[in-house]
């Protein structure tokens, strides 16, 4: 099969990044990470993409217009002739004319239960309401932030006291294991059939805003649904 190109948008520490590099690696998650661009300067994703020998470019953002800058990134984008636009932590909201131009083709991943706590600071807003339950939520790019069709999503149960850090700590380990897991769905064309747990294709014509998960997964069933992906010997 031909490997769908990704694109990685990152501005800090890339780690959902290392973890598609990771499984494009080993072959798990049938793709090319074909270019990663940060828009800042010291983002150390940009070490993870210069170490697995991957494109990688600096695109700084600060001072330059959002138009203008939008403008360059698509102009990047374009040449490197990518399918898919992976947000990893780009900490910039995009233009509509960007969003136009990759229509349907952008996903993002946020540290919430989409729709709820859409914008920053999540974990500090959930601990502050005193939330029982937390997750993260990968969803297609539209011009609304964070909005768009809900791809997966994953759940914790929040035990008090808790913090912050500690909180974000356990959302992370929920987005390693999601993301990897909706872009393997994305790219096969294919979902995961609970009643049967395994992975099912799409009937019909292929739709990216289709959930890749119908429901939203615990940390337990999400970590046996990557653990069998895992040990499948399914390899592309």
């Amino acid at each position: 099969m031909i490997k769908p190109r990704l694109a990685v948008l990152i501005s800090g520490n890339g780690s959902n990044l290392q973890a598609l590099i990771d499984h494009t690696q080993t072959g798990r998650l049938p793709a090319e990470i074909a270019l990663v661009i940060s828009n800042r300067a010291e983002a150390f994703g940009l070490q993870r993409a210069a170490s697995a020998n991957i494109p990688h470019r600096l695109l700084a953002s600060q001072g330059i217009a959002r138009e203008a800058y939008d403008s360059t990134l698509i102009a990047a984008l374009q040449a490197a002739q990518v399918d898919w636009i992976v947000l990893a932590g780009f900490m910039r909201i995009l233009t509509p004319a960007f969003i136009q131009t990759f229509a349907g083709r952008i996903i993002n991943i946020h540290p919430s239960l989409l729709p709820a706590y859409k914008g920053l600071h999540t974990h500090q807003r959930v601990l502050a309401d005193q939330q029982t339950q937390h997750g993260c939520s990968v969803h297609v790019v539209t011009a609304e932030l964070d909005d768009g069709p809900i791809l997966a999503q994953a759940k914790i149960d929040i035990a008090y006291p808790n913090t912050e850090q500690q909180l974000a700590a356990q959302v992370h380990q929920l987005e390693h294991q999601l993301y990897p897991l909706t872009l393997f769905g994305l790219c096969t064309q294919q979902c995961y059939d609970a009643d049967h747990q395994g992975w099912q294709p799409v009937a019909g014509s292929y739709s990216s805003h289709q959930a890749i998960f119908a429901q939203t997964l615990s940390a337990t069933s999400l970590q046996q649904v990557f653990q069998t992906w895992l040990n499948s010997a399914l390899h592309y």
